[in-house]
C-alpha cells in the first residue's frame, strides 16, 4: 500500500515539474501542450511577499487541490514512519509530498500544515517546558509572515465591486456562495432542516446566470449546511466527533492535530470529497499506524528472540 501511495505522490510531483518545465520552454513538447502549460502556470500565479510566484499544480485542475493531496499524503507517510514502517517507500513518499506541498503555495494546505506541525511539536517529548511553546510560536510567526502577502492580495480583490469579485476572486466568490446559499433557507424554509439536496446547490445558483450548474460553494461546512440541512450537518458533526475521539485515543494531541489540519485544509476546496483526505483520516484512525503498536511489536519480537536463545 505504501509503495502504491509513494508512486502516486512521486508521479504527482513529476507532473508538476513537467508542466513548469514545458511552460518555461525547457522541455520540448507539442505546441498545444506548451500553450496549455503556459496558460495553466499563468492561472496559478500567487502574490507572496510582494513577489509573483508560480504555484505548482501538476495534472490537478488547480494548485490548491494539488497541495491538499500532498498534505494528506504527507500525513499518511508520516504516520507510517512513526509507527515503524521505515522502508524507502515511506521516505520517498514523505519527501515527495513535502516538496509538492511547499511548491503548491496553497494557503489552505499551508494552514493545515501549520496545524499539523504544531501538533507534532507539542506532542514530542521534551525536558524543557518552554521549548515546545517557543517552537510553535516561532513557526506560527513564520507562517503568518509568509501568508500576509497572499492574504492581502486576496482581500484587496474581495473588496472590489467589479464582476470579477463575484465569480473570479477566490474570497469574493466564496462569500457570494455562502450568502446566496443561506438565502435559500428564506426561499425554501423546509430546506433549513433537510437541505436542498446533496450536490444540488449548483442547480439553484445557476439561476443567477453567473455560474454553471456544476459549481459548488467551495466552503465545506456551509455547503453541508445548505445541501444537507441542519439535520444533516448535525449528523456530520457527530461523525467527526467520533473520528476525533478515536484519533485522540490512538495518538492523543498528535492525532487530533493532524485530523484538524487535514479537515481545515479541505474546508476551502471546490470539491472537498478528496480521496487523499479520506485516506489520511483512515490512517489516523488505524490502530496499526500508532507508535504504541510499533513498540508492542518490538517488545514482542525481542521476547521471542530471548525465548529462542534460552531454548
Amino acid at each position: 500500500m505504501f509503495r502504491c501511495a509513494a508512486a502516486a505522490a512521486v508521479l504527482a510531483l513529476l507532473s508538476g515539474i513537467y508542466i513548469d518545465l514545458v511552460a518555461g520552454w525547457i522541455v520540448p513538447a507539442p505546441m498545444p501542450v506548451t500553450k496549455y502549460a503556459q496558460e495553466y502556470v499563468l492561472r496559478q500565479i500567487a502574490f507572496v511577499g510582494g513577489q509573483w510566484l508560480p504555484r505548482m499544480g501538476g495534472f490537478f485542475v488547480e494548485a490548491p487541490p494539488f497541495g491538499l493531496f500532498m498534505l494528506a499524503m504527507a500525513v499518511f507517510f508520516y504516520l507510517g514512519r512513526r509507527s515503524g514502517i521505515r522502508g524507502p517507500a515511506t521516505l520517498i513518499g514523505l519527501l515527495a509530498s513535502i516538496l509538492g506541498l511547499l511548491a503548491s503555495l496553497a494557503d489552505q494546505a499551508f494552514l493545515g500544515m501549520a496545524i499539523g506541525i504544531s501538533a507534532i511539536i507539542l506532542s514530542t517529548k521534551s525536558r524543557s517546558a518552554w521549548l515546545k511553546p517557543a517552537l510553535v510560536t516561532v513557526f506560527g510567526a513564520i507562517m503568518v509572515v509568509l501568508s500576509l502577502g497572499s492574504i492581502e492580495g486576496k482581500l484587496k480583490g474581495a473588496s472590489s465591486n467589479s464582476a470579477r469579485h463575484i465569480y473570479q476572486d477566490s474570497v469574493g466568490e466564496r462569500a457570494y456562495h455562502v450568502e446566496y446559499g443561506l438565502s435559500l433557507f428564506v426561499r425554501e424554509p423546509v430546506a433549513t432542516v433537510f437541505g436542498v439536496g446533496p450536490g444540488r446547490y449548483g442547480e439553484y445558483v445557476a439561476e443567477t446566470g453567473f455560474f454553471p450548474d456544476t459549481v459548488t460553494m467551495q466552503t465545506t461546512e456551509p455547503e453541508i449546511l445548505v445541501e444537507w440541512g441542519v439535520l444533516g450537518l448535525g449528523v456530520w458533526i457527530v461523525v467527526m466527533a467520533l473520528v476525533a475521539r478515536r484519533a485522540w485515543k490512538l495518538h492523543g494531541l498528535l492525532g487530533v492535530g493532524l485530523l484538524l489540519g487535514v479537515c481545515v485544509a479541505d474546508s476551502f476546496q471546490s470539491n472537498w470529497k478528496s480521496e487523499a483526505v479520506f485516506l489520511a483520516i483512515a490512517a489516523i484512525c488505524c490502530p496499526a499506524l500508532t507508535a504504541e503498536n510499533h513498540e508492542t511489536d518490538r517488545a514482542s519480537a525481542l521476547s521471542d528472540r530471548v525465548e529462542a536463545a534460552a531454548g
